[in-house]
């Protein structure tokens, strides 16, 4: 009788460690699967920002070769003007990729941060149009207001 009882102390001592190890190693596979989730939307989060810088730094870019264009005394040559739509093109297609990257984030004010960028990229398309149709003319007759810009 006292095997028994021996014997089943160290079963119930078995079921017992069983028991909290699988406690343990489901409170680790919890805590990485959290930390999966949030390496996950880290990643998400760094295509976004790095889409928009990328696009900021394009916009620079083509805001500085317009800028040094309207400045120049002759009209725009097609040189001028292709450079000058090379870093738009990047621009428009990296913008457009950071705004779909930002829309399946989840984040407070995302729909008005999403929102006021649209706004922003709607105002940038008239001083574009206004830039080109200067660039075609000499700078004696580009409107002044343009520059100021």
């Amino acid at each position: 009788m006292r095997s028994m009882t021996l014997r089943a102390f160290a079963w119930l001592i078995f079921c017992g460690l069983t028991l909290v190890l699988i406690v343990v190693l489901g409170n680790t596979l919890a805590e990485s699967s959290r930390r999966l989730a949030f390496a996950e939307r880290s990643v998400d989060f760094d295509k976004a920002v790095n889409a928009l810088l990328i696009a900021v730094e394009q916009l620079s870019v083509e805001r500085g070769l317009t800028q040094m264009a309207l400045l120049a005394t002759a009209a725009a040559s097609a040189d001028t003007t292709a450079a000058i739509a090379q870093p738009r093109g990047r621009a428009s297609a990296r913008m457009a990729e950071a705004m779909a990257a930002v829309a399946t984030l989840s984040f407070d004010s995302r729909d008005a941060l999403l929102a006021a960028v649209r706004q922003s990229a709607e105002e940038i398309q008239p001083l574009r149009n206004q830039a080109d149709a200067a660039l075609k003319l000499p700078r004696s007759e580009r409107p002044d207001a343009l520059l100021q810009r």
